[in-house]
């Protein structure tokens, strides 16, 4: 979403790009911010810690 063109009142942030991971299964609207470095590597072990659903990546 591009949050310079779109409000939700639930998908605040503080500056931009800012990733915010809901996860599947959550009744919460609270997201997870990623925080990480914006790598391949990173991305998919903040997912793979958060997703409700076990997957791997494939080379």
């Amino acid at each position: 979403m591009d949050g310079t063109a779109n409000e939700h009142p639930h998908a605040k942030s503080d500056g931009y790009p800012t990733i915010l991971f809901y996860p599947a299964g959550k009744k919460s609207f609270e997201p997870i911010t990623f925080e990480g470095e914006r790598t391949v590597v990173d991305m998919y072990k903040f997912i793979k810690k958060h997703a409700s659903i076990p997957f791997k990546l494939k080379r």
